[in-house]
């Protein structure tokens, strides 16, 4: 009789452990599943927030891409304010940007736009006087131009006060900028400074406005006219060419 419980007791045996053998696989594997999830997870240090239970914020914890953005570093030289030079980047105008009835800096460097990104296709500069005549015209013709097209094709334009009214013709201040500016409602649609040191200037007579056409990739003096016969078509020539 023992000779046959022993032998039962084997049997029995070999018909459980093949089924806890199966039984620990599924725990171990589920065991190292759980260790994989807890060693991947962010620790609090990461910026990962533990709740009351101890979970981990997984969304907290992932961290912002980094910012792999080109950076438009502005053109080396030649500097200079004629046809195919670049324009410094150092110019600067006190008055009002485009939308703002603070006064404020503007910079060339701010027009810079390498890849487009600021929306800036073309840039005109016109310089203008407040006893000009035609400036008065083009001026009076901006809103409009803007508003067809310009806007648009991403245009930013840029009005430079030189002087104040005849017979004085004293270097334009701000206020004077923003008399002008008031004028011909020119607020929404265009930067207006004064630029008293006439930034654009040269030798010799000059005419009046004074347009400078300016690329904004590489801050290039594309063309440099001298007064006002009508809108340029080189502007909007220059606007689509950049525009993307």
């Amino acid at each position: 009789m023992p000779n046959m419980r022993l032998a039962l007791r084997l049997v029995a045996m070999k018909t459980v452990l093949p089924t806890f053998a199966a039984a620990l696989a599924t725990a171990l594997a589920l065991g190292c599943t759980n260790t994989v999830i807890h060693e991947t997870a962010p620790v609090p240090d990461s910026g990962a927030i533990d709740d009351d239970a101890g979970n981990v914020d997984i969304d907290a914890a992932i961290a912002d891409p980094p910012d792999t953005s080109p950076v438009c570093v502005y053109p080396a030289g030649p500097y200079g304010k004629t046809q195919g030079t670049i324009v410094p980047p150092n110019f600067s105008w006190e008055g009002y940007v485009k939308g703002s009835n603070n006064v404020t800096t503007l910079t060339m460097a701010d027009l810079y736009d390498c890849d487009g990104t600021k929306g800036i296709n073309a840039i005109l500069m016109d310089e203008a006087a407040l006893w000009c005549g035609p400036c008065n015209q083009e001026a009076m013709d901006l809103p409009a131009q803007m508003a067809a097209a310009w806007t648009a094709q991403g245009v930013a334009a840029v009005n430079l006060v030189i002087q104040d009214d005849a017979p004085q013709r004293n270097p334009a201040t701000t206020n004077d900028a923003l008399r002008w500016r008031n004028a011909y409602n020119l607020g929404p649609v265009a930067n207006v400074v004064a630029d008293p040191k006439w930034s654009f200037s040269h030798t010799g007579s000059i005419g009046l406005p004074t347009n400078i056409l300016i690329d904004p990739r590489t801050m290039k003096i594309v063309s440099y006219v001298e007064g006002y016969g009508g809108i340029d078509p080189a502007v909007s020539k220059l606007a689509l060419k950049n525009k993307k």
